[in-house]
């Protein structure tokens, strides 16, 4: 989707693209394919704002601040009370072989 601008959430085509691929690049026909069926699609503005949200991928001068992103590390990312690896979760055994190493499955 960042290949095609969407002046209607203020979304236009990335000056850094202009430098990458020169300013008569035109989108493969695959790319074409899914931004038309994306477009098609009922969750398309979720999608879309991913572009427009996303300026750390083309604003080397922009500085990034960790506690912007506070809330979502910590809801995602929190360790379990019984630790890494004993909380029955689906990944617990991939933690337990980090853990030891060594240790058989």
């Amino acid at each position: 989707m960042r290949y095609f601008p969407d002046e209607s959430v203020g979304y236009s085509y990335p000056e850094a693209y202009i430098r990458y691929f020169g300013t008569d690049y035109e989108p493969s026909a695959h790319l074409r394919q899914a931004y038309e069926q994306a477009r098609r699609h009922a969750w398309y503005m979720t999608a879309r704002l991913i572009t427009v949200n996303d300026v750390y991928a083309f604003d080397p001068h922009i500085v990034v601040d960790i506690d912007d992103f506070e809330d979502l590390v910590g809801r995602h990312f929190r360790q379990p009370k019984e630790g890494l690896g004993f909380d029955n979760s689906p990944v617990a055994h991939m933690w337990r072989t980090m853990i030891w190493p060594r240790n058989s499955l």
